[in-house]
């Protein structure tokens, strides 16, 4: 009489079935946090995949620096781009002008670039290379919306 139901791989099986049911809720419940929560979740991850990919070295204190601090860097450097192209695109959703040539004034946004990207330490030049186009996209996004609701 066993069989199927008594044997090894139904066992496995069945417990297969219940940890991929609990992994499901898990995840819904997970969904249902809110999005702040689940960039939290997907950042650790991601700094756990990282961490498991990084090879170990002789003490904790060299992995971790050679970890770390790299990590850190680009993190950091990360941060005080969306900073910048943030705040520029937050105070030009701050300007009523009914044209784009009203709106977006080249100078005056690259110079609220630079400005900003002294705040944070940012080399200005560089930064402009890339992130003026970056604000400058953004900004038609913005002036577009506006123009479609009026």
């Amino acid at each position: 009489m066993g069989g199927f139901v008594n044997s090894a791989f139904y066992h496995f099986w069945w417990g297969c079935q219940v940890c991929s049911t609990y992994f499901v809720l898990w995840k819904a419940s997970l969904f249902a946090v809110s999005h702040h929560r689940m960039a939290e979740w997907d950042t650790v991850s991601s700094f756990m995949t990282m961490a498991e990919e990084t090879p170990l070295e002789d003490n904790f204190e060299q992995w971790w620096q050679g970890l770390w601090v790299p990590l850190q860097t680009k993190c950091l450097n990360v941060a005080r781009h969306q900073y910048v192209l943030q705040r520029a695109l937050h105070r030009y959703t701050l300007v009523e002008a009914t044209t784009w040539e009203e709106s977006f004034d080249s100078l005056r946004e690259k110079q609220y670039l630079q400005w900003l990207c002294q705040e944070v330490g940012l080399d200005e030049e560089e930064f402009l290379l890339l992130g003026f186009n970056h604000h400058l996209n953004a900004c038609r996004k913005v002036f577009s919306s506006r123009v479609r609701q009026e």
